[in-house]
């Protein structure tokens, strides 16, 4: 490393040692900080840049119809608007499910994604071998009135705040939910954008009512066990439930496939019958490749190996 400029650039010089000569074959590398989706785009379509690490499907649609070349890796799961089960209203499940039937995702793929992202009906897409067909999806606005109405008779309504950061999707997709849920009687939604800075720590001390996360899940093991087991210090929904737990373990020390494939059955079973989260959008971990960048390949959940690229004139 050469530079580095915090939230800005990073400059990164060759290794005449690298361990797999002749590679690298690129001699530098200069990594720079672009939040805002369009301006990633923009420097793309401009000759800015010659790669592009994207999460946007908007982005990508926008760089296909440009003629740049993309890449995602397929995954499971996807975003999820986090529902704090510790607190009120969501402690409640009818308050859980109330949101879940009132909330059209097509609606928010819309508004936010231009109607490009994908939307989750399953947890794991049918190339899984995971794949079991158990809806995520459950639009029913009559259901979802007639539990606000139900909850508020009971001195409950649904009130809560959305805390999102201040990048453009998540606060359009905060935005989005707030306007549908506005159609309904007795449920009430108030928007707190946050800076990273201030986001964290709200997160990290589950001081929020929703949120918005990921879990991707191409192996779900790590993934899921990590959002939803009980006692793991990265379940911010905060749900707990000894079905459940017992399935993610059983899903961890399987000594077999088909051991493996029935514990994610049940995992993805207690998740639909539970809603401690909806899937709104399939994550995109992709890159956009410019036309002079060769050699780009991707592993994990989309990052692409620097040593194999290579640049021509």
């Amino acid at each position: 490393m050469t530079e580095w400029t915090r939230q800005d650039r990073m400059k990164l010089e060759r290794n005449p040692g690298y361990w797999d000569a002749p590679r690298p074959y690129l001699d530098a590398i200069e990594l720079r900080a672009v939040s805002d989706a369009n301006q990633r785009v923009n420097m793309m379509v401009s000759g800015g840049a010659d790669l592009a690490s994207e999460s946007s499907w908007a982005a990508l649609a926008k760089a296909e119809q440009a003629g740049l070349a993309t890449d995602a890796v397929p995954a499971g799961g996807g975003q999820y608007l986090v529902m704090n089960t510790r607190r009120a209203p969501f402690d409640d499940p009818r308050a859980r499910e109330a949101v879940s039937a009132a909330v059209n995702l097509d609606d928010i793929n819309t508004a936010v994604f231009e109607g490009h992202g994908e939307v989750p009906d399953t947890l794991f897409p049918e190339s899984s071998p995971f794949h079991a067909d158990i809806p995520l999806r459950q639009d029913d606005p009559e259901r979802a009135q007639q539990l606000f109405d139900e909850l508020a008779a009971e001195g409950k309504p649904v009130e809560f705040t959305f805390t999102a950061t201040s990048l453009v999707e998540i606060r359009s997709v905060a935005e989005s939910l707030q306007a549908q849920l506005a159609a309904y009687d007795n449920v009430d939604v108030q928007v707190e954008v946050l800076d990273i800075a201030g986001y964290m720590p709200r997160t990290a001390a589950r001081d929020f009512d929703m949120i918005i996360w990921a879990a991707d899940s191409p192996e779900p093991d790590t993934t899921l066990w990590n959002a939803f087991h009980s006692t793991s210090s990265g379940n911010h929904t905060g749900i707990s439930d000894p079905e459940l737990d017992a399935a993610l373990d059983a899903g961890r020390t399987g000594t077999s496939g088909e051991e493996r494939v029935a514990a994610y059955r049940t995992v993805q079973e207690r998740l639909a019958e539970l809603e401690p989260g909806i899937w709104y959008i399939r994550s995109a971990p992709s890159v956009i490749t410019g036309q002079n960048l060769h050699g780009v390949q991707m592993y994990a959940l989309g990052s692409p190996i620097p040593d194999g690229m290579w640049l021509t004139p």
